[in-house]
């Protein structure tokens, strides 16, 4: 499981951090596992996919706008075999919420430092219950 490491003091280094936090809760949920294939990911091959772009990061970090991929079934992804029809398909509990949350028009690119904390403590917060499921 990575590691995620505290190096996020200011709002630059803020999102990286954010990142490596919603990666390691998704592969917590996913069993390591990419979403689409099924096949065991590790290092480099465990790639978090966004749905929507990572630039929003309203979405950025929302569990239901992130997917698990190998390698492959993420290059795959990004040249058009599948897409948005196929996460609708297999989540659609993801792909209802997620919905909701970018018709709510929040969609923002900027941020401040308390926007990032908020998200912190969500995301630790949503590891932490992840976590005891798993030890459960």
């Amino acid at each position: 499981m990575a590691k995620v490491e505290k190096s996020r003091r200011n709002s630059k280094g803020y999102p990286k951090y954010l990142d490596n936090l919603a990666r390691t809760l998704l592969r917590l949920q996913c069993g390591d596992k990419c979403q689409r294939c099924n096949k065991p990911v590790d290092g480099r091959d465990s790639q978090t996919h966004h749905i929507v772009s990572r630039k929003y990061y309203s979405t950025r970090w929302e569990m239901c706008n992130l997917v698990l991929l190998c390698a492959a079934c993420h290059r795959r992804y990004h040249d058009g075999l599948f897409g948005k029809d196929w996460f609708a398909v297999k989540f659609p509990k993801k792909n209802n919420e997620l919905t909701a949350k970018v018709a709510s028009g929040q969609q923002r690119t900027t941020w401040r430092t308390s926007d990032f904390e908020a998200v912190e403590a969500r995301l630790l917060q949503e590891l932490s219950e992840e976590k005891q499921r798993s030890l459960a």
